[in-house]
């Protein structure tokens, strides 16, 4: 199992050739989106935000919001390392704390009418190839995570007894 640092390491080195890998398949614009999303989702929404891992203390003082994540989610499990979920559920939660948050701003008077469901789905059937270059991204990030682990099969109780 590799090291934070050594994860990060290999984060930052390879998001150029994964950039240009993408690039070779869609272009320049989604080269620089993916290579930024993969440092960007391997550095701050790594596998490790189920831990007190430095992704998680990237954050700073928004750690917290991670804090429920950290309790639900075991360390290694399919919802934290499996391929395609772990991201799904990063995500997903991610957006999730977002929108609460903006919901408890808007009871007490905050409109924050920029930071809505509608926005971010008109800005996906606009952008769709760059929203998939992101996704891709993070994905791919996530996949070199595992690799670096070693093992990059989830800890499952009921199949790994």
């Amino acid at each position: 199992m590799a090291s934070g640092q050594k994860h990060d390491k290999a984060t930052i080195f390879l998001s150029v050739p994964f950039g240009i890998f993408i690039g070779l398949i869609w272009g320049l614009n989604s080269a620089l989106i993916a290579g930024i999303s993969f440092c960007i989702a391997g550095l701050w929404l790594s596998p490790d935000l189920d831990i007190h891992s430095k992704s998680l203390k990237r954050w700073g003082r928004f750690q917290i919001i991670w804090r429920p994540y950290r309790k639900f989610i075991t360390h290694r499990s399919l919802l934290s390392h499996g391929i395609f979920i772990g991201t799904t559920v990063r995500i997903g939660y991610l957006i999730s704390m977002v929108l609460m948050l903006k919901v408890l701003l808007n009871f007490m008077g905050i409109d924050l009418e920029y930071i809505s469901i509608n926005r971010i789905r008109n800005l996906i059937e606009k952008y769709p190839k760059q929203f998939v270059a992101i996704l891709i991204g993070a994905e791919g990030s996530a996949w070199l995570h595992l690799i670096l682990d070693g093992d990059p099969r989830p800890k499952c109780k009921k199949f790994n007894s």
